[in-house]
């Protein structure tokens, strides 16, 4: 059975969990209709700084008013190591549309390369934006490719130091 979330922009289609994003979602807990009741506070340690809300069973597609809470970032991190130590909750896929990954090899060793200040094609900035935007398949297929030229040049047991 699929399970719908509200769409406040158009109340009368709701759209599938397996849709949204997760940043969707927790823009969704944050709407006025949804914030928790209580006192803008973590309900952990008491904190006012960066309080925000905070899903308790861990699953930010249960937007229930009675498992959303008020959590400071730090409180909400350890709460979330200690769900995944446990094999709580569900882990968060993490989404960027303003910085896109690598999408070829040339790409990835032009970063790289900018990274260790062996080029100037673009900054250091750009470059690390660049590597952790790019999906850790992709820097897996990456790394293999470099290794398959490597021993086809024979380059691969010369140690650079």
């Amino acid at each position: 059975m699929k399970q719908y979330i509200p769409n406040p922009s158009n109340p009368q289609r709701p759209r599938p969990v397996h849709l949204l994003t997760d940043r969707a979602l927790r823009y969704r807990a944050n709407s006025p209709e949804l914030r928790p009741a209580m006192p803008k506070i973590c309900a952990y340690c008491g904190g006012h700084r960066n309080v925000e809300v905070e899903h308790i069973d861990g699953h930010e597609e249960h937007l229930a008013p009675d498992n959303l809470i008020w959590a400071c970032r730090s409180c909400n991190t350890k709460k979330g190591l200690a769900f995944r130590n446990a094999g709580l909750g569900r882990r968060t896929r993490q989404y960027n549309p303003a910085a896109s990954g690598a999408q070829n090899l040339a790409q990835w060793l032009q970063a790289v390369m900018a990274v260790k200040g062996e080029s100037e094609q673009m900054s250091v900035a750009d470059a690390v934006a660049m590597i952790r935007a790019t999906p850790a398949a992709d820097r897996s297929r990456f790394a293999y490719q470099i290794w398959a030229r490597r021993r086809a040049r024979r380059t691969d047991k010369l140690v650079p130091f």
